[in-house]
């Protein structure tokens, strides 16, 4: 009842807040200077709208909005700028309280947000902190809430899309370099120009390292947790004529992380206690081929191929227990798509009419040695040792057809609708062994782990289903400066196959399906100087796909549809240019709940565990921030001077669905004061600029008593230089 109380609040305030505004605009000098807000294009989803003219939810960060940020090397960096998304640890982010990979990490399969880079679908580990650099990034953009209908699988809470700056036929490039503390550095550069008339290249690089921010005391390493990234794209413009071409893009990515990024004892401190110098590496390599013909005035035909391979290493401690466990794990992950597009842009309707194809594979093989099984809830036995291994597959293929349209009834009434039909066959595998090295000192305890984990053999899953999503929507334009529409649509996440890499087994689960509501404000005044954004939304989620473990550790988990989930709140955007003055901000409120939640596990793992029914039931999301805050402010000098500033805050959270792990609220400062020549620039970046500490994910460690912690990242300072021509 407390956070209801909150949300009603916050709505209200907002309500009132949007009422201020459109006042206090109307007592305005008319005859003081105001500056024009260059309008941008969201391309997200796949029909071009000014930001205005969008009726969902979504923020964007242009090329100018990027480099003027206090701090915008890394996509994670600007995550707390826009409502309600929230980053999770070093691996995930949410969006409206929605993981990535799902509110109890249900993480097979697609995810819960889409993340494209210039079309391609990408993997979670190649999203993951660090591993995307925004150098010579065109623009961001961040759509919340169910983007099914145009994305497919991948996004039942949003997607981000990024769009990379394209080759141009004038020569031209820039440079930059940076140095801070942590031995924290970036060099990156980038180059454009024409080869021939109708050829055109773009070539980027960037390096970005640091040695992060914890020690280990057993190793006696200062940077043990450090990481290196390394971007490189190529990109190929051929023009037939000016209304076709032909667009090559390859982008690669080395992603080279050290250590582990938890630590051990008090958070704050930053030691890490783990014993192995362990090493995660992510090298992803995309491919794309975009081919666009103008058929006639109003109709636009492309077609995009896409490929994408992550190779994922790890060599690290299992169980950070002293001792010789080692764990080695080699994910080769597989996809390509195919997509034909037919726009229309005519008098009265826009529109987009496709057809998508996809498949793709995963190979995890992963071996323990010496690897510590605790057995926390069986009284006073000791942890056993084991010896493991596992081979797993997974393959997918998917094929749909869909459309989106906006049909204007009149001057003011918009009618939007679309659907998607999409198809989707699923097979997986598993093949298992292991080996207990030593007792627990009860004989028929033993003689349980021995009957679970000693099995060896495969065993496989197959799931094929068709899914229909539906997308209806009215937009009303009240005057050229303010419009308000209502939006429902459908959002899907595929079903498939659960593997249990602990017992060698292989359950089927079915796909998840939410259904989305949304109220929009949308205004601009003062000549489009301020732009003030509101959305309203509800979401009903059933047959919510859910990751449920068993009592023999980590590896021991199925994913089981088990829940039935509600999530709503609001976001509010405004951005406000004068002069050279720009200023933005942005609240997000969301309440998310488990509303009933049933599994006997005692079934589901066909042992003696205890029984669980409605074990979430009423509980929050894990990692769900349930209040976001951020505001801005940008000046430019005429004589070059420029400067930045921003604040960001989020609210405490539950680390886990259980609800009994708890992460720290933060409020965060950055500045950026430079000064820019004609061909040349050179600036001081400040992030966390008062040096608050705080936990960014929390979770119970190896041995199931402690808890480890991931902290956010302390004050740092860079110096930074950069020339173009």
């Amino acid at each position: 009842m407390k956070r209801i109380r909150k949300l009603k609040k916050g709505l209200i305030l907002i309500f009132w807040a949007s009422v201020s505004i459109k006042s206090w605009t109307l007592e305005l000098d008319t005859e003081t200077e105001k500056t024009f807000v260059e309008e941008v294009t969201v391309i997200g989803q796949k029909i071009s709208r000014s930001r205005q003219d969008t009726l969902e939810s979504v923020s964007v960060f242009d090329s100018d909005s990027l480099e003027m940020n206090s701090k915008a090397d890394n996509f994670f960096d600007i995550l707390e700028q826009a409502a309600n998304v929230t980053r999770n640890g070093s691996f995930d982010f949410s969006i409206r309280g929605i993981a990535g990979n799902g509110p109890t990490g249900a993480n097979n399969g697609a995810n819960t947000i889409g993340f494209f880079i210039d079309g391609v679908n990408q993997n979670s580990r190649g999203t993951q902190a660090g591993s995307v650099s925004l150098w010579d990034v065109e623009q961001v953009e961040i759509l919340r809430g169910a983007q099914s209908t145009t994305a497919g699988r991948n996004s039942l809470a949003g997607a981000f899309i990024l769009k990379t700056k394209d080759p141009e036929f004038e020569h031209g490039g820039r440079i930059k370099a940076s140095y801070g503390d942590y031995n924290t550095y970036q060099t990156a550069i980038a180059q454009t120009g024409g080869i021939t008339e109708k050829l055109a290249f773009r070539l980027s690089v960037d390096r970005q390292h640091s040695d992060k921010f914890s020690e280990n005391s057993v190793l006696n390493q200062s940077d043990y947790d450090r990481e290196t990234n390394t971007t490189s794209r190529a990109k190929l413009l051929y023009e037939f004529s000016a209304d076709t071409s032909l667009l090559f893009t390859v982008n690669d990515s080395n992603f080279r992380d050290y250590g582990d990024d938890t630590v051990q004892g008090d958070p704050f401190d930053r030691q890490s206690n783990w014993d192995y110098p362990a090493t995660w590496f992510t090298d992803t390599r995309n491919y794309a081929l975009k081919f666009a013909a103008k058929i006639s005035e109003a109709w636009l035909f492309s077609a995009i191929t896409a490929h994408s391979d992550a190779v994922f290493d790890r060599d690290s401690d299992p169980d950070g227990a002293l001792g010789e466990a080692v764990l080695v794990q080699d994910t080769l992950d597989e996809n390509w798509s195919q997509e034909f597009l037919f726009n229309y842009d005519g008098t009265k309707t826009q529109a987009v009419v496709g057809a998508y194809f996809a498949g793709g594979s995963l190979k995890d093989t992963f071996s323990t040695q010496n690897a510590l099984l605790d057995l926390d809830g069986a009284g006073p036995l000791p942890g056993v040792f084991l010896n493991f291994g596992s081979e797993s597959t997974e393959k997918f293929d998917t094929a749909a057809i869909f459309y989106n349209a906006d049909y204007a009834l009149s001057d003011k009434w918009t009618f939007i609708s679309g659907l998607r039909i999409d198809h989707e066959k699923r097979k997986n595998a598993i093949n298992s062994s292991g080996e207990r090295l030593t007792s627990t000192g009860n004989p028929v305890f033993d003689a349980g782990i021995d009957e679970q984990i000693s099995g060896s053999g495969e065993s496989t899953g197959n799931d094929s289903f068709t899914n229909v999503l539906p997308k209806l929507g009215i937009d009303y334009r009240w005057s050229e400066h303010l419009a308000t529409g209502v939006l429902v649509q459908r959002g899907y996440r595929p079903g498939g196959v659960s593997v249990n890499v602990t017992r060698s087994i292989a359950r089927a689960y079915d796909a998840e399906f939410t259904t989305n509501y949304e109220f929009s404000m949308r205004a601009n005044w003062l000549d489009n100087s301020l732009t003030v954004n509101t959305t309203l939304f509800y979401t009903d989620w059933q047959d919510q796909q859910v990751n449920i473990e068993g009592p023999l550790g980590n590896f021991d988990d199925y994913i089981v549809n088990a829940a039935e989930s509600s999530v709503q709140g609001v976001e509010l955007e405004a951005r406000y240019t004068r002069d050279r003055w720009t200023f933005y901000t942005s609240i997000g409120l969301v309440k998310t709940e488990f509303d009933q939640f049933e599994i006997n596990t005692a079934e589901l793992f066909d042992d003696n565990s205890p029984l669980t029914e409605s074990v979430f039931s009423g509980n929050e999301f894990g990692a769900a921030r349930d209040t976001t805050f951020a505001a801005g402010l940008l000046y430019q000098n005429s004589t070059g001077l420029f400067a930045s500033v921003n604040i960001n805050h989020a609210s405490d959270a539950y680390s886990n669905s259980f609800n009994t792990l708890k992460l720290d609220e933060f409020t965060l400062m950055n500045a950026k004061l430079g000064y820019g020549h004609e061909r040349w620039s050179a600036y001081i970046v400040v992030n966390n600029l008062f040096d608050e500490d705080y936990v960014a994910e929390r979770y119970t460690g190896p041995n199931g008593i402690d808890t480890d912690a991931v902290v956010g990242d302390p004050r740092l300072v860079s110096i930074n230089l950069e020339t173009h021509w």
